[in-house]
């Protein structure tokens, strides 16, 4: 800096000086021009008050620096000389300006939040200043990663340009300098996140793609097909679920003797969702006569996964950072995803189509709304909404709307059978998002025919139960001929009936009766066995000529035979019995099958026969089987059979416990006179413990018959001889009657039975 003069004082005179220590340093410089004058002085005062500055003698040509006065005022500087020549001495009251380096930048105002690669960002710091004007450049440095400090380049103004390279962070600094070389401190900026670039995703669900190759391999066994039938044969298979290989059991191939006789496209086949496969033929020809032959094939098929397309639409805007997901291809979580713009390069795309509803049908002619939600940029000045026919390439515009929402009736160019719908949308700087597509959905130039299905649904049906498959169906289009179906199981699909459509509901019937566990159409079985335990499938539709109604279905499940029951009103413990048992019973059948009962004691038969439903029947026993059922438990039983492998029993117990035999004839012997002797023998044994009493009599019609005591004539095997002579009743008649009393014998008392003779 240089100096400058700010006061000249000649002699010993005062002059006023302005001080600011703060900006300017000061001295003092003697020019004295009389020798005689060898050094001066000098001194200050502020308001008329000697200053700090103390006398100060100085010589010719010396300079003296003025000492640091406080404050920014006005100083009164005197200067003396020694010889007190006025002009003698002239003192030079000097000052140079002092050299400030610049302040320390302000904090950094950009970039702010995270960084990613590839972006150029513009970077930015607070001013600095200068207290003598002359700031010069701005030098920023960088460091990446924690790394050295590198120069990043020399700044006239608080701001610079940096482009992020891959890193993980990075972190910059600035000082300031000025044209003297005088640096501020240097400034740091807070540590900055370096991140991989961020696109907008659209998510889709992928569709699989397959191809399939069969080949054929023939076992020669023939079977004899009427030309106009149609086989269908579905095969169960195993597949690998790694390589999609897999074979059914034996497919029908046909040949016929003619050819001209059999029309077929096949051998035909095509992918189930159960991993079945159908092999389908039709035969046909100029007449309905004529025959040929079907050989059993192994169809041996293979499955192979070519790749996947997008399909649906399921969600738009997905931001994330580069590789998170494939540029257009499906990612590892089985979806479909698209890039589209960088987040920092386009704004938000709108949301997907929520109408028309993915999946819907449309109808020629119909009026909707193509609408999805907006985007959620700020600023949105339009939504660009698009229309496209059949996948083709060319768009055509439907209309700008603020919101993503626009009125479209559906075409009645039956040329065009699908239709889609684009999306994007504009802020009011005209950046735009990416556009956003609907799935494709189909135009149905042709209505489908619908049907309703009143079939009871988890019905069990048993033997003999009809089994009514019935409701409407209908086809919007007039003119149609229309075909009610139905099919159980895998069982080949039949009509149920057929008409021209007027557009209004037709009713259709079906009545099939299950017995002999198979369904049947009058006398036509339409299934094969029905498996008890599992649930079997009804599916009914109606076809037209270009289209199919939705298939309803019920299930239901077979019981094939149920077993007869025994009614009655009876105990089966009948408990302690003096007399026959007598047991009344019905027995019925719900399937009506044709009954069989066996009526048993202790498992001895004692009646079979065929009974009728609801009707009385009683088991009992006559008194000759009374008489031979021992002391002790016994049981009594009746099974119904139906003849079909069911039955049912009913078991009876009771206890019998007899300790006296009472024997006496069914009717008296009529005498003309009073017998005078009579001779009994029996037949029994009667074990020690018991005893036993024989009585008879002469006039056995009276109403008191003159019993006499015989026992022991009978034990001797000795005539008796009747002491009785009278008689009341009109008749003399002979009777016999035998008690056994069992006492504390253990053995049993047998009484078979007796004979003899009487005069």
């Amino acid at each position: 800096m240089a100096w400058e003069v700010v006061a000249t004082i000649i002699g010993q005179r005062s002059a006023f000086v302005d001080i600011n220590h703060e900006k300017y340093n000061y001295r003092a410089y003697s020019k004295v021009l009389d020798s005689r004058a060898a050094y001066g002085g000098l001194g200050a005062y502020v308001n008329g008050v000697y200053s700090n500055i103390i006398w100060q003698p100085f010589y010719q040509g010396e300079y003296f620096n003025i000492p640091y006065m406080v404050g920014s005022r006005t100083y009164e500087f005197t200067a003396y000389t020694r010889n007190e020549d006025t002009s003698a001495s002239i003192t030079e009251i000097q000052r140079e300006e002092k050299a400030y380096a610049p302040t320390t930048p302000g904090a950094f105002t950009q970039p702010t939040g995270e960084l990613e690669i590839g972006d150029s960002r513009a970077v930015s710091w607070g001013a600095s200043t200068d207290p003598n004007g002359n700031l010069s450049l701005y030098v920023l440095e960088v460091s990446v990663n924690g790394g050295a400090w590198t120069l990043h380049g020399h700044f006239p103004s608080a701001a610079a340009t940096y482009n992020v390279h891959t890193a993980g962070n990075v972190k910059f600094r600035v000082k300031a300098t000025d044209s003297s070389g005088l640096e501020s401190a240097w400034r740091e900026s807070p540590l900055y996140t370096v991140t991989k670039p961020k696109y907008y995703y659209s998510k889709y669900n992928a569709v699989p793609n397959y191809v399939g190759t069969y080949t054929t391999e023939p076992n020669k066994t023939a079977n004899t097909i009427r030309i106009g039938s149609t086989i269908k044969l579905t095969q169960e298979l195993t597949v690998d679920p790694n390589t999609g290989q897999f074979a059914p059991k034996n497919t029908l191939y046909c040949t016929a003797t003619n050819n001209d006789y059999l029309k077929y496209g096949g051998p035909g086949w095509y992918w189930l969702v159960s991993d079945k496969v159908a092999v389908e033929f039709t035969s046909g020809g100029e007449d309905s006569g004529g025959d040929f032959n079907c050989y059993n094939y192994r169809l041996n098929a293979t499955r192979t996964l070519t790749g996947y397309t997008p399909g649906t639409l399921i969600q738009s805007g997905i931001v994330a950072e580069e590789g998170t997901y494939p540029n257009n291809g499906r990612h590892t979580d089985g979806y479909w995803y698209v890039r589209g713009s960088r987040v920092n390069a386009s704004i938000a795309p709108p949301g997907p189509f929520t109408s028309p509803v993915p999946g819907s049908i449309l109808l020629p002619g119909q009026q909707l709304t193509v609408s999805g939600a907006n985007s959620t940029a700020a600023n949105i000045a339009a939504h660009n909404i698009g229309v496209s026919y059949d996948k083709g390439a060319t768009w055509t515009e439907l209309g700008t709307p603020l919101t993503n929402s626009i009125a479209y009736t559906v075409t009645t160019d039956k040329t065009k059978k699908t239709v889609r719908f684009r999306s994007r949308a504009r802020n009011t700087s005209n950046v735009y998002s990416d556009y956003v597509y609907s799935e494709d959905f189909t135009i149905q130039h042709n209505l489908k025919p619908t049907i309703t299905l009143l079939t009871e649904n988890n019905k069990t049906l048993y033997s003999n139960d009809t089994y009514t498959i019935n409701g409407e169906a209908r086809d919007m289009d007039n003119g149609n001929s229309v075909t009610v179906k139905y099919q159980i199981n895998d069982e080949l699909a039949r009509n149920i009936a057929s008409f021209i459509s007027d557009t209004i509901a037709k009713a259709y019937s079906k009545n099939l009766i299950f017995k002999d566990k198979q369904l049947y159409d009058g006398a036509t079985a339409v299934t094969g066995i029905l498996a008890e335990g599992v649930q079997h499938t009804l599916k009914v539709w109606a076809v037209d000529a270009d289209d199919s109604s939705t298939v309803e279905t019920r299930t239901f499940t077979v019981v094939h035979n149920r077993a007869p029951e025994i009614i009655t009103t009876a105990e089966a413990e009948l408990g302690l019995l003096e007399s026959p048992p007598s047991i009344m019973y019905q027995v019925n059948d719900l399937d009506n099958d044709t009954l069989t009962v066996t009526e048993k004691l202790d498992g001895i038969v004692l009646r079979t026969f065929t009974a009728t439903v609801l009707t009385d029947y009683v088991i009992t026993l006559t008194p000759a089987q009374w008489l031979e059922v021992t002391n002790g438990t016994h049981e009594l039983s009746i099974t119904v059979d139906d003849g079909k492998g069911a039955s049912a029993v009913r078991p009876f117990n009771f206890e019998r416990n007899e300790t006296r035999i009472e024997l006496q004839l069914k009717a008296p012997f009529l005498t003309d006179i009073a017998a005078s002797r009579i001779l009994i023998s029996p037949d029994w044994t009667i074990p020690a413990g018991a005893t036993v009493k024989v009585e008879v009599c002469n006039n056995a019609f009276d109403d008191l018959p003159t019993w006499e005591d015989c026992t022991n004539f009978v034990k001797q095997n000795r005539g008796f001889s009747f002491t009785n002579t009278v008689k009341t009743a009109t008749n003399w008649g002979v009777d016999v009657r035998i008690i056994a009393d069992k006492g504390t014998a253990t053995d049993p008392v047998i009484l078979s039975g007796f004979g003899g003779a009487f005069d």
